[in-house]
């Protein structure tokens, strides 16, 4: 980045800390945003715990000359709204940035739709977490309409064209956004979906594609797109004040370019604008020569000041050897659950408890007189199929053909197919079995002769069960009752599961208990639950 020419960088990754150190070591300014998600990140088990990292390390860092903390709620789809409106709390408190990924593609819009009813900037700003210090990423799919809620709750716009033509995102209005008052900065994005980090090739991208999709030359034109990446950027972060302009009282982040280039040969200075023209679109982040951050050189004649480069690139070779020969091991299941189809991330902590019947239970009469809205009944029935995988440690694979039936059990509907990876501890606390687990679904319709070469695994259960499955919500927490006949193998009791799930170990403390009690409205009697899963019975 330095190489290029750029003095300042927003980000948002893990550790931020430590994105932090090396940047102050490198004599970079940055802002510099810890991520948060729901289920558990590298560096957090938990969004409970990723919260509290963010509160230590923006009060760690918030005096910093160079630095400015900031925190990164993902997104609206890998956050719920407690993280999301805790974040934005944390950000008022400390007066920092929230960076946040928003309306990256049409999937995460129609995923909104299906799950909030709203789109994504409609759901943030009925959550009320929209504000002057929210830099929103990408913003590719936006209405009119959120354009305006953009507009008139102050958020920012970082604009990454690279990025979003690489993954196949699409194209932000920014031409749209700029015409409303939004201030929108250009970004590069992170390394894996932009590479090079060169804001002068992006700049340069940022004009052209613009003028390319609105059939109009006069679009986002080569001082308005310099103008993104220096002044309205720095807009965009709330930094203005120090940087972002060459201005007595600033903070002195320069960069200097030779213009002595072939390329750049030759000048025509007759007009002072055509500086602008020359820098996007003949100049390249190589003819940077000099920079400049906070008054002090880090970068002289294209040799970097601050750090050993020839150090940092031997460790960089270092670290991506051990992952070229990580990645050389027979591919994780991980990876291949990813290539069968979408996957969903499940919340890393289920509650659960299982009582066994002679008799059909009567659920729903005891719902019912406890004036308990039952949503969601259907009967179902679901081969499951178990397979072991190589190392213990990584649990098993689970196949699951689920298919609605009728009152006489006859198949109604396409069966559908769901991939399950599971590992994790169970842990028994007040009669409630809390499991902790890293698990996966995806969407899958192989065969069982495909599923065992594919993953390398083989086969060690089947079940078959009618499942009639029923929700409810009681004292506001969202509880499964799974009422299982088993077909095979034949078994003449009935077993009732009931199952909560949760984020947080401390949400999951808080519905264990709820659940409890919620056992006792039914009328089970604990000491006579199973602790057993189906896996483990069978």
């Amino acid at each position: 980045m330095i190489e290029s020419g750029t003095t300042c960088f927003a980000d948002m990754y893990y550790y931020e800390g430590e994105v932090a150190r090396a940047a102050r070591d490198a004599g970079m300014r940055g802002v510099l945003a810890e991520s948060i998600l729901k289920n558990e990140t590298p560096d957090a088990a938990d969004f409970e715990e990723g919260l509290t990292y963010a509160e230590e390390y923006i009060r760690g860092w918030r005096d910093d000359s160079l630095i400015i903390p900031a925190i990164g709620p993902h997104a609206p789809y890998t956050c719920n709204d407690e993280i999301l409106i805790r974040a934005k709390e944390l950000a008022d408190k400390y007066e920092v940035p929230v960076l946040i990924h928003v309306a990256e593609t049409i999937s995460e819009v129609k995923n909104s739709m299906n799950t909030t009813g709203y789109r994504p900037v409609e759901y943030l700003g009925a959550l009320g977490v929209l504000g002057m210090n929210v830099v929103a990423a990408h913003c590719v799919w936006l209405t009119s309409k959120e354009m305006e809620i953009l507009r008139e709750s102050g958020v920012k716009v970082a604009h990454n064209p690279t990025s979003n033509l690489k993954l196949g995102s699409g194209i932000a209005p920014v031409p749209e956004l700029m015409d409303r008052g939004v201030v929108a900065g250009i970004g590069t994005d992170g390394c894996a979906s932009n590479n090079d980090l060169d804001m002068i090739e992006e700049m340069r991208l940022a004009s052209l594609l613009h003028k390319g999709t609105h059939a109009d030359p006069t679009k986002v034109d080569a001082k308005r797109v310099i103008e993104m990446a220096t002044i309205e950027g720095a807009k965009a972060l709330g930094i203005d004040d120090i940087t972002g302009s060459i201005e007595v009282s600033k903070r002195a982040d320069i960069a200097i370019l030779n213009f002595n280039k072939t390329h750049l040969t030759p000048f025509y200075d007759y007009a002072p604008e055509n500086i602008y023209s020359q820098i996007v679109y003949a100049a390249k982040g190589s003819d940077v020569e000099t920079v400049i951050i906070n008054g002090k050189e880090v970068m002289r004649d294209r040799a970097i000041m601050t750090i050993d480069k020839e150090m940092v690139m031997l460790k960089c070779r270092s670290i991506a050897k051990e992952i070229n020969e990580y990645r050389r091991e027979p591919e994780r299941v991980a990876s291949k659950l990813i290539k069968l189809g979408a996957v969903d991330v499940e919340p890393t902590y289920e509650m659960q408890i299982k009582f066994k019947f002679e008799e059909e239970p009567a659920v729903f009469e005891v719902l019912k007189r406890g004036a308990i809205a039952v949503s969601d009944v259907q009967t179902v029935k679901q081969r499951d199929i178990y397979f072991k995988q190589k190392l213990e440690e990584r649990g098993y694979l689970r196949l699951r053909e689920e298919q609605a039936v009728s009152e006489q059990d006859e198949p109604a509907g396409k069966p559908k197919y769901t991939l399950t990876s599971t590992a994790g501890t169970v842990i028994d606390e007040k009669g409630i079995t809390i499991m902790r687990r890293r698990r996966m679904d995806t969407r899958v319709e192989p065969t069982i002769a495909f599923f065992m070469d594919y993953f390398g695994v083989k086969k060690d259960k089947e079940i078959e069960k009618i499942r009639r499955k029923l929700k409810c919500i009681y004292k506001g927490v969202h509880i499964s009752i799974n009422i299982d006949r088993f077909i095979k193998p034949a078994i003449s009791v009935r077993y009732v599961e009931v199952k909560s799930s949760a984020w947080t170990r401390k949400e999951a403390n808080r519905q264990r208990d709820i659940m409890n009690e919620f056992i006792g409205v039914l009328g089970f009697e604990h000491e006579k639950q199973i602790k057993q899963s189906y896996y483990e019975m069978v």
